[in-house]
């Protein structure tokens, strides 16, 4: 925001609370350019109300909640960080394989109850170590998780129907999954974008 006042007249949401629809409307109706993140939808709707609107800044990395073809009508500029978070959020996706292995959450949870009385044979975990993980989509976030895993000495598979992502996961040391190898996966990591063909990708057929 420093920066932006710099050069611009800024009005940004200071509340703990993202903007409702008709807040961010009437906050908007006259920018010329927005900074949106993943909770302001930006439809044809919207657009109709903010009519000098030149450009919508995405900061985030996907830009599902974007009509490009509404904003390309009206001539609005798209812009999103293409590369926004990526190591962060794969070493998010080891801390929760982490925490599923070792019980982590589980032995937190007795230890502040009072329920932790010495040693017991108990929240046995497992290593990661030689243990097959699918990473299902090799993008940034996919290709990044997967070379976390092999770092730890796990076995990251990776799924993906895109060469060119699949081609960059090989480069990874990461090993080309087909269908039939999800029967062996010990644990799964879904790095999918949102798109028609992965919507409920992971259903009751696929878990079975």
């Amino acid at each position: 925001m420093e920066r932006l006042e710099q050069s611009f007249d800024v009005v940004a949401n200071t509340s703990p609370d993202p903007w409702t629809e008709s807040d961010r409307t009437q906050a908007c109706r006259h920018a010329h350019g927005i900074v949106a993140f993943m909770t302001d939808r930006i439809d044809d709707r919207f657009l109709l109300e903010c009519k000098r609107l030149e450009i919508v800044a995405g900061c985030m990395k996907g830009g599902d909640n974007i009509d490009l073809e509404a904003c390309s009508r009206r001539g609005v500029t798209v812009s999103r960080s293409t590369d926004m978070l990526t190591e962060p959020t794969a070493e998010l996706a080891i801390a929760l394989l982490l925490n599923l292995a070792r019980n982590l959450m589980p032995g937190d949870a007795l230890i502040r109850r009072g329920g932790h009385l010495g040693w017991r044979p108990s929240f046995y975990g497992r290593t990661l170590r030689g243990t097959k993980v699918g990473v299902v989509g090799t993008g940034a976030v996919g290709r990044a998780t997967g070379r976390n895993l092999i770092g730890m000495g796990a076995i990251p598979i990776g799924f993906d129907t895109n060469p060119r992502s699949m081609a960059l996961a090989d480069a990874t040391g990461m090993i080309r999954g087909t269908s039939d190898d999800l029967r062996d996966l010990e644990m799964l990591v879904l790095c999918l974008p949102l798109a028609t063909e992965t919507v409920k990708w992971l259903d009751d057929k696929r878990i079975k």
